[in-house]
Order: C-alpha cells, then sequence, then structure tokens
C-alpha cells in the first residue's frame, strides 16, 4: 500500500483487532500470470508458539482450492471507509476519504482431516455468533458429515502485515472527532440505503 507515515498502522493489537471486527476477507493468489480471487471470512489465531495465523475453510469446487498448499497468499481486510466532506471540519479543508485497510502475506497449509475440518467450522461458528442467544454448531451435526467432502480447510501462517488507517491523523483533535462521528452516522445511513434499494422497502 502507498504508506504515508502518519496513516501507518504499526500497533498489532489493532491490526488484529480490524480482523477480528472484519473478517470478511479478499484472498489473491496469483498462478501462471492468473489471479485467483475469493472472499470468505477469517479467523485470527496463534500456534504454540505464539505465531499468528489466519484459519477459513472454502468449497472445493472453488478453482482457487487448487491452490492452498504450500502457497503464497495476499489476504486484504477492509474496516470502514468513508467519504469526508469539508462541511464536518471546523478549519478550510479538501475532501478526503478515510478508511482502513490491513494487508497480510504469508504461506498457506491445507487442513483436510475430517476431525479438523469439523473442528475448524465448529470454532468459526462460535467466532461469528455475537448475539445474547448464539446459535451453536454440534460438531456431531450429521449435516456437516454430508458436506465434509466438498469443504477444503486451510490455514494462512502470517508472515509479514501492514495496515493503513486513514482517519484524520494530520487533522486537529476537534475535526478528527468530528469525522469519527461523521463516518459512524455516514456508515449507518449508507448501509440502511442500500440493503432497502437491494432488498426492496417493505
Amino acid at each position: 500500500m502507498y504508506p504515508p507515515k502518519h496513516y501507518q498502522e504499526t500497533d498489532f493489537s489493532n491490526i488484529i483487532a480490524c480482523i477480528r471486527q472484519f473478517p470478511f476477507a479478499t484472498l489473491i493468489s496469483v498462478e501462471e500470470g492468473e489471479s485467483y480471487i475469493t472472499h470468505l471470512p477469517l479467523m485470527y489465531k496463534t500456534d504454540d508458539q505464539g505465531n499468528g495465523k489466519l484459519v477459513g475453510h472454502l468449497d472445493r469446487n472453488n478453482p482457487h482450492a487448487a491452490f492452498f498448499k504450500d502457497k503464497k497468499i495476499k489476504v486484504i481486510f477492509h474496516g470502514p471507509s468513508e467519504y469526508i466532506s469539508p462541511t464536518y471540519m471546523t478549519t478550510s479543508q479538501l475532501p478526503t476519504w478515510n478508511y482502513v485497510k490491513v494487508h497480510v502475506e504469508g504461506t498457506t497449509r491445507e487442513i483436510t482431516a475430517a476431525e479438523d475440518v469439523k473442528t475448524l467450522m465448529v470454532e468459526m461458528t462460535e467466532f461469528l455468533e455475537k448475539s445474547d442467544q448464539p446459535f451453536e454448531l454440534d460438531y456431531n451435526d450429521p449435516r456437516m458429515e454430508k458436506y465434509l467432502p466438498y469443504i477444503l480447510g486451510f490455514e494462512i501462517s502470517i508472515e509479514k502485515w501492514e495496515g493503513k488507517f486513514k482517519l484524520s491523523q494530520d487533522k486537529s483533535p476537534i475535526d478528527r472527532q468530528k469525522t469519527k462521528e461523521a463516518m459512524f452516522e455516514k456508515s449507518t445511513e449508507g448501509l440502511k440505503e442500500f440493503l432497502d434499494t437491494v432488498y426492496g422497502e417493505e
């Protein structure tokens, strides 16, 4: 990423926070000059030595699935982003766009044992369920047995990471607070408007 220093995020705890809060990622592989891109949720974990890794699963029928055995891969996590109008500022400014992005590079490893894939799916469901009465996926649910042959589990060992958090760091504290409030309000309003459009207002 183009990295002005004041937008570079150097605190890995903030990188992890973005990954956990916005787990739906873009995975990119390049093989023999052709790009393979898949969008799916990933879960951040650490191994016994404390090294970070990303864990997920995908449909074996996805052409991308052919390139998860000891292959290099890039992953992009998409945090919040919004247009920032000068009208939000107390000082004279130009229009801009604030956003949070995390790039991760690493090496993939396939997870193929049925028991491990089921454990992965149970853990992923537990991670994604955030309601007061979360759904619990039963490890012994027979429906999982039916679909296991079509699911490829994988993990990505994190070898390089980069965060770009463009959040008005170069503005005054007052203006930065106003852009924070604007990002929250606009994202909420924009989401409702978009969903009303694609679902159709009832």
